[in-house]
């Protein structure tokens, strides 16, 4: 049903030394083929068949090296390493192909917060409100009954 769409590939440095380097492949479908990660030494061929599939029906994987990871490659995608290419900065980045819009993500920030109009989440709401005041009560009437044991 899913047309083929290309991975968006960053590829990740650790801010201490000696830490993991990763490149992440991102918003890809089918999650067929090969992950070519080029070191300085050797190059390491991942299976993508492990991607995790995300809600909206694309995957993404991210592939490790305790190396430094020179380019990333993901079907015909290359990111090379932009300390390699003469430019500043830390890690290399391609272009997101499906960013959630702000409209997206504030849809997502409500239900994440809870949805005040959810019959499911009002009756839990209820439920949790119930017991504590139960249990408040019970531990009222111990204290109480206590005390009247130490004053009989």
């Amino acid at each position: 049903d899913q047309t083929f769409t290309k991975p968006a590939l960053s590829i990740l440095k650790s801010s201490s030394r000696g830490g993991l380097e990763v490149c992440l492949a991102a918003g890809f479908y089918p999650n067929e083929g090969d992950m070519v990660l080029t070191g300085s030494d050797k190059s390491d061929n991942l299976n993508l068949n492990k991607a995790v599939l995300s809600s909206s029906g694309k995957y993404f994987y991210a592939g490790y090296s305790k190396e430094t990871i020179k380019e990333c490659k993901v079907n015909d995608v290359v990111v090379p390493d932009k300390k390699d290419t003469g430019s500043t900065g830390g890690g290399a980045q391609a272009k997101c192909p499906d960013q959630p819009s702000a409209k997206d993500q504030g849809s997502q920030s409500s239900r994440e917060s809870g949805d005040l109009n959810d019959p499911k989440s009002n009756t839990l709401s209820l439920v949790v409100t119930g017991l504590r005041l139960l249990l408040a009560k019970a531990v009222a009437v111990n204290v109480l009954m206590t005390i009247k044991a130490f004053l009989v």
